[in-house]
């Protein structure tokens, strides 16, 4: 997580942000780094097994379509709608930080 702020630290004078949104990014940095791959699958090949983001239910896709379900897309599902969202709110949401602003 140190890393991720440092390399942020190190882009955004490169970058046209207003103070209070620079603030706010490099805050949000460390658990964006974390949660990145949280759901990558083991091998490309098991793309093939994932639902079609149109399937009932998968409301937290990306987009919406006919692709199937990413590693991305779970990630989203496991930050937006699960215990972690809930221990999000209760951790840092007085910094400003929900589950829906690590979204992307």
């Amino acid at each position: 997580m140190a890393m991720a702020t440092r390399l942020f630290d190190a882009v955004a004078p490169q970058l046209a942000l207003e103070r209070n949104n620079r603030a706010r990014f490099r805050r949000r940095a460390p658990s964006r780094s974390c949660l990145h791959d949280l759901a990558t699958h083991p091998s490309p090949r098991d793309r093939r097994i994932m639902p079609p983001v149109a399937a009932p239910g998968a409301g937290w896709a990306r987009e919406r379509g006919t692709r199937r379900a990413g590693h991305e897309d779970y990630t989203l599902n496991w930050v937006l709608d699960s215990a972690l969202a809930a221990e999000i709110r209760r951790r840092f949401s007085s910094g400003g930080i929900e589950p829906s602003t690590l979204r992307g």
